[in-house]
């Protein structure tokens, strides 16, 4: 039994590449910058060369009527034995090591890139110098498999010319010249190696060469000019930041600068993180660097330890990204704790933006909860505050379910020395009962109207017998309006009186008037669903003792007066509860207030 080895189809393993491995061909121009820049980055390492010397350069030129891309390094360049071993077998990244380019610090370790080249061109041409000396030789690889390799130029039988380093040459193929085009080439050297520490240039004949590199010192130092930092952000994010701060990870090797949204964007939309392995962008997108609880953050990462997937447009899924992920989150945990002890206004303007979408994910994730959690805000009986305020003078609070509720009741609970929570905004009636449920230090409780009434004062036997001809005589005109009355003792006695309408009432409210504007079909169909509803739920009405305009109507007020001032009280608790007045809500108080303007003129006449 004899050991054979594989044959390779290359033009299926280019059609696999350009297919299903890369997102386009543009990537040939990724691993071309990648070859050349890994060649400089040995060349200064095995200090053949300063680091002030390397630099890759594209130039575009034209052979007849196809353009040519030519990338001509400074690096190490290949005698001839590395030329075939390193050029010529597919997926050997083994063989770097014995040519100087297996260190840590280089980018490239699939052994595969080169062959991007043939999704745009049929040959690719290489001439090499080596540093070690010996002749440059010449090597040319076709996309129908074949390669040669020559170390003389045949038409002159001498040997070939070339600086130290590497040259390869391109030619268009027919349908394929948008991808040599000044400005293709341009924004793809730019969008991968911008970042570089390398030099990257771009020539073309008659034009002015530009160089391509960006100062990435921002990145590696944000603190020493946040304006330039900002800056680079914009370019880099697309968005000038609200704050700026570095993060990094030990595990990964990591470092970069998270920048701040300056809008909120929604809980559950893909973070886009910018990541460059070594030098090189690998990622313009990636949601994989940071937890998602950071969804308020788009970073700018510069990492020697994470380690791309084989299309160098991902990041590999391993423990050192795992790691890198929990220290990059730790970072920003870290700031955030740093900015509520020692610059509280500059954490307000985030959270001022990013609360909605915070509390949302606070909700579900208890961590971020804890984190987070004191410096949202919140409508409470003590007004418009933030959490951790509220919590540290309420640790056992109530809350309502809706806003109309909470107005109802936020005097009355503020009179009691009550705690109260407004839980009827978007995510704050859950975000309350996760804060109890998660906090030690916190308690709350739901609380509606009818729990308040149970803990109003009783009437005395005296205050009985005072308000019952007052009941006696109003209670058919206030039950004619769908409420039941009430006579209650409660703080603040400034309040008169008080509606309490659950969600079923509310809803019927909204009924009835919806009824009142609609045309008389439709009228007809909302009116029998108010209908259905109506006796599962009345309204509470509950007139104060303890307030003085009650003790004056229990006073032998004539009865027509009384029942005219109890229905203005219930048309102003009606409105104290932002409920809107009906149309015949709105009749009542015109008729309510005539009577007692006739009757108050009459008394003066």
């Amino acid at each position: 039994m004899s050991d054979n080895n594989f044959s390779v189809d290359l033009h299926g393993v280019v059609e696999l590449l350009s297919s299903h491995l890369y997102s386009g061909p543009q990537v040939f121009i990724r691993e071309l910058l990648q070859n050349g820049v890994d060649a400089v980055t040995a060349r200064v390492e095995s200090d053949q060369a300063s680091s002030e010397e390397g630099s890759v350069t594209f130039t575009i030129g034209a052979d007849g009527k196809r353009p040519t891309l030519a990338v001509t390094d400074e690096g190490l360049g290949l005698t001839a034995d590395e030329a075939q071993q390193f050029m010529s077998v597919i997926g050997r990244s083994s063989k770097r090591d014995e040519i100087g380019l297996a260190r840590e610090s280089l980018i490239g370790q699939f052994g595969v890139g080169i062959l991007s080249c043939f999704t745009v061109s049929d040959d690719i041409i290489v001439t090499s110098q080596s540093s070690k000396g010996g002749p440059a030789v010449r090597w040319v690889g076709s996309s129908d498999g074949t390669w040669s390799l020559s170390e003389k130029d045949p038409e002159t039988e001498k040997p070939y010319s070339h600086p130290i380093g590497s040259t390869v040459v391109l030619k268009a193929r027919p349908g394929e010249e948008k991808y040599f085009q000044r400005e293709f080439v341009a924004q793809y050297l730019a969008f991968y190696g911008e970042l570089l520490d390398h030099k990257i240039w771009l020539r073309e004949e008659g034009q002015t060469p530009i160089l391509l590199s960006k100062d990435s010192e921002p990145l590696h130092h944000p603190d020493v000019d946040t304006e330039a930092t900002l800056t680079l952000g914009q370019e880099l994010l697309g968005f000038r930041a609200l704050d700026a701060f570095p993060i990094k990870s030990i595990a990964g090797q990591t470092q970069g600068v998270a920048f701040v949204v300056p809008y909120e964007p929604a809980p559950n939309a893909v973070q886009k993180h910018r990541v460059y392995v070594k030098g090189m962008l690998v990622s313009e997108g990636t949601d994989r660097v940071l937890p998602d609880w950071t969804f308020f953050i788009r970073s700018v990462l510069l990492s020697d330890g994470l380690k791309p997937t084989a299309s160098r447009e991902e990041l590999h899924q391993d423990e050192t990204l795992s790691l890198t992920r929990a220290e990059l989150g730790e970072s920003v945990r870290e700031y955030l704790l740093s900015l509520a002890a020692n610059d509280p206004q500059r954490l307000r303007s985030i959270v001022e933006v990013h609360h909605g979408a915070m509390k949302a994910l606070a909700i579900h994730d208890p961590e971020f909860l804890t984190l987070v959690i004191d410096w949202l805000p919140i409508e409470s009986s003590q007004g418009r505050t933030t959490f951790g305020e509220f919590r540290r003078s309420n640790p056992v609070a109530a809350y309502t379910s809706t806003v109309d509720e909470f107005r109802q009741l936020a005097p009355i609970a503020t009179a009691q020395g009550i705690g109260l929570l407004c839980g009827g905004y978007t995510h704050d009636e859950a975000l309350i009962a996760a804060a109890a449920q998660h906090l030690d230090d916190f308690s709350a409780d739901a609380v509606q109207i009818d729990d308040l009434f149970s803990g109003f004062g009783a009437l005395t036997p005296e205050e009985e017998a005072q308000a019952k001809p007052l009941v006696d005589i109003i209670s058919p005109r206030i039950e004619a309006l769908g409420v039941e009355l009430a006579v209650r003792r409660f703080e603040p006695h400034e309040t008169p009186s008080l509606l309490a309408m659950d969600e079923t009432a509310t809803r019927l409210r909204s009924l009835r008037r919806s009824q009142e504007q609609s045309n008389d079909l439709f009228a007809a169909i909302v009116g029998a669903a108010a209908q259905a509803q109506e006796a599962n739920s009345r309204p509470m009405f509950c007139l104060n003792i303890a307030n003085p305009i009650v003790q004056r109507l229990t006073d032998n007020v004539e009865a027509e007066i009384a029942c005219h001032s109890v229905e203005v009280l219930y048309l102003q608790a009606l409105l104290m509860g932002h409920h809107p007045l009906g149309l015949a809500e709105t009749a009542l108080l015109n008729t309510s207030l005539s009577a007692i303007i006739d009757t108050a003129t009459k008394n003066i006449s």
